[in-house]
């Protein structure tokens, strides 16, 4: 998730320095340049909204847990037809963040919180802004779809569900008969 700062389009950065022993929570929303140059990384037409509450805590010493639910109005292009899609994702995600492992270890130890799932923990704050942006992106529908639009392509035929007939019952006409 560590990209150069200029790159990011949505960046809240959380120094890790103001953790606190209960956690902190913030609340962030994009602004309209911010929700702009979302939408061109995501293929959107628009991204009306983008708000989140995200919770920071520390797990296990030196890990940090990042808990966000956000809230997203995106507007996408129908794959049929083109025409535009509004969609409301509510969303929440949950990342761990764990600092590099050492290159040597002298004793292995099996827990279930060791950070093998973890993110990479660099430096000394962590963009919460960019984790709700990059699972927003995962969380759009690949394949938008006006409501009530058919695809006129490539069609198969319906079953017949009553008819009990097997989807190879034509393949036995190409079997020669003893």
């Amino acid at each position: 998730m560590e990209q150069r700062q200029a790159e990011i389009e949505f960046s809240r950065r959380f120094a890790l320095a103001d953790l606190g022993h209960e956690g902190a929570v913030l609340e962030v929303a994009a602004e309209a340049d911010e929700r702009a140059a979302l939408a061109r990384r995501f293929g959107l037409l628009a991204l009306d909204s983008l708000a989140a509450t995200v919770r920071i805590g520390r797990v296990g010493g030196a890990m940090v847990r990042v808990r966000a639910s956000y809230v997203a109005d995106a507007v996408q292009s129908c794959i049929v037809t083109l025409e535009p899609v509004a969609a409301r994702i509510e969303d929440s995600v949950e990342v761990l963040f764990a600092p590099p492992r050492p290159t040597v270890e002298a004793e292995v130890t099996v827990n279930a919180l060791d950070g093998d799932d973890a993110e990479p923990l660099t430096g000394d704050t962590i963009d919460v802004g960019e984790v709700v942006a990059a699972h927003l992106g995962l969380a759009l529908d690949p394949y938008p779809r006006r409501s009530g639009v058919v695809f006129g392509g490539v069609q198969s035929e319906p079953e017949d569900e009553g008819s009990g007939a097997s989807p190879f019952a034509a393949l036995q006409d190409l079997v020669p008969k003893a």
